[in-house]
């Protein structure tokens, strides 16, 4: 039978600092406050004997972050929400013949019989109860389940800390894994910490996804996309880096760059195409002042072909830099390259800056185009594609998965389509094949 060690995190913004996310080692036992709901050894003897008993045991992290609870000194609000949370806590052992211990003030382990279902029934209804009850402004919460006495009692509470932390960067809720799962887990932790190095070192390869023309159905050009090889048998998915990425402005600009520069490699590697190239910037990267010089200086010293480079711009807010991103892209277009706003119809970008942007390709959200699914629907995507048209900007129909959305955005008057509908991105040498079919 699976069972559950179950890590309940009060985590508190001004007390972030002592929050402990790496692997237990039975050396730092003592690192636990022992506060008594019951007690730690209790906890972890109990944590022996299931595994001994049941050869599986499953390790949940939950961590909470207050914020108006200290911010507001409502220490009565507080108590009251801990005391509720302790109640659900010895609900949950009581049902599946557990133990519980409150560690390090606001924490709490605990152990019980729970197979892996019941603990993400647990998990589901405490983070709603959470939410509901205590205003807390995150949760995250993370599980490990151990089988065998492959790991003990302070390594498995450790790989559960490691799932809720994957569980937060992802935007998950909770997290389950064992075997192989956990792989992504400490991956998703390796990204984290080694990620300017991954950049340092090249660590990163590009592929391609080609873009068509609507009327000829040939292939115009491709978007150029980079992925991340860690060695691991499923890959790194693009968004597993990409939010990593994201949290740090400077990180950003300089793994834009990165990428813009093997762009520029391979674009005049393959110049004998005649294709065009999309490379992606986040709206971070042009809202930092001279992105533009930056770029046009790396498209110099490579030899590209400004003409060819089309400069995809994440759809987004501009939070005060408006005027940077502006001149930014004036300057891009004036050099020659092209602008393409990505993502248009998800509500970021407000009107009056598509006015001023004015982008030379604008792509629509792929959620505009999926709610076609009657006439409103229609209405609403053929709005977008004839504002663009007014703009004198070609329409890009991202992301088409299936025959009807490719025939939907014929219709309504796009000139460009892209998706796994018509192509998943390939190597070089895939493309080359394609291309040759094409003749």
């Amino acid at each position: 039978m699976e069972t559950a060690i179950i890590l309940l995190g009060g985590l508190v913004a001004v007390a972030a600092a002592v929050v402990f996310f790496g692997v237990f080692e039975k050396e730092k036992r003592n690192e636990f406050n022992m506060t008594e709901i019951s007690s730690i050894s209790r906890a972890e003897s109990v944590f022996d004997r299931l595994v001994s008993k049941d050869g599986a045991c499953t390790a949940i992290y939950i961590g909470m972050f207050y914020q108006s609870l200290y911010i507001n000194a409502d220490s009565g609000k507080f108590i009251k929400t801990r005391l509720s949370a302790e109640k659900k806590i010895k609900e949950f052992c009581g049902i599946f013949g557990g133990a519980s211990a409150r560690v390090d003030g606001n924490n709490y382990i605990i152990v019980s019989g729970a197979q892996r279902d019941d603990t993400a029934v647990f998990c589901e209804k405490f983070s709603e109860f959470a939410k509901n009850g205590s205003n807390a402004a995150d949760i995250s919460i993370g599980a490990y389940i151990a089988k065998d006495e492959i790991c003990d009692f302070q390594t498995a509470a450790g790989y559960a800390k490691k799932a809720a932390r994957f569980a937060k960067n992802s935007g998950a809720g909770y997290k389950i894994c064992e075997g192989r799962e956990l792989d992504e887990v400490i991956d998703n932790e390796n990204i984290e910490k080694n990620i300017e190095a991954f950049i340092d070192n090249d660590s990163f390869y590009q592929v391609f996804q080609p873009y068509y023309d609507a009327k000829a159905d040939k292939i115009l050009g491709c978007e150029v996309l980079s992925r991340l090889d860690l060695d691991r048998t499923d890959g790194i998915l693009p968004c597993e880096f990409l939010q990593v990425i994201k949290k740090d402005k400077n990180l950003c600009v300089k793994f834009d760059l990165y990428t813009f520069k093997r762009c520029c490699e391979w674009l005049v590697k393959n110049a004998d195409r005649n294709l065009s190239v999309a490379c992606n910037f986040s709206r971070q990267t042009l809202l930092s002042e001279n992105s533009a010089s930056d770029i046009i200086a790396i498209a110099q010293r490579t030899g590209a072909d400004f003409k060819r480079i089309i400069i995809e711009i994440e759809d987004g807010h501009s939070n005060g830099g408006f005027e940077i991103l502006c001149g930014n892209v004036l300057l891009l277009k004036k050099s020659g390259f092209k602008i393409c706003l990505d993502g248009f119809g998800r509500g970021n970008t407000a009107l009056g800056e598509l006015s001023e942007l004015l982008p030379d390709i604008i792509g629509i959200d792929k959620s505009v185009l999926r709610g076609v699914k009657n006439s409103r629907g229609e209405a609403v995507f053929s709005g977008a594609v004839r504002l663009a048209k007014e703009m004198n900007a070609l329409v890009l129909a991202e992301c088409i998965e299936n025959e009807i959305q490719a025939e939907t955005a014929k219709k309504a008057g796009c000139d460009i389509l892209q998706g796994y509908y018509f192509c998943k991105p390939v190597n070089t040498d895939e493309l080359d094949k394609l291309l040759k079919n094409q003749i």
